[in-house]
């Protein structure tokens, strides 16, 4: 249900980094980072050289892979006997969260078990 949020929020981020003077008239890019906008950002970048579904589907790839890996290393720290361990992840990968968009929320996971295993 966010996705398509996500997605309209990056076309606005798009058109005003290409100074649409229409939409520069409604709408002004915050110049202070918001840890919110990690996917509106990456989605925005992949909006100029991709249609928006592709670019979804990129970053919901990313998000998988990145997952897994982060998972995996944090696995490793613990124990590197235990690595078998690491698809212990793949039932909470496509959580409930997930599939209702808050892709933020998700990606913050990955960032938490790298930081966790460092």
């Amino acid at each position: 249900m966010d996705g398509p949020a996500h997605l309209y929020n990056a076309n606005i981020i798009a058109h005003l980094l290409r100074e649409n003077e229409s939409l520069s008239e409604f709408y002004m890019i915050n110049k202070f980072w918001i840890p919110n906008w990690t996917s509106h950002a990456f989605l925005a970048v992949l909006h100029f050289i991709m249609p928006a579904w592709l670019a979804e589907k990129i970053l919901i790839s990313l998000y998988v892979i990145g997952m897994a890996l982060s998972f995996r290393f944090l696995i490793k720290q613990i124990n590197t006997k235990s690595v078998a361990l690491s698809i212990m992840i793949f039932p909470f990968m496509y959580s409930f969260l997930f599939h209702l968009g808050f892709y933020n929320f998700s990606i913050s996971f990955i960032i938490f078990f790298f930081t966790k295993g460092l």
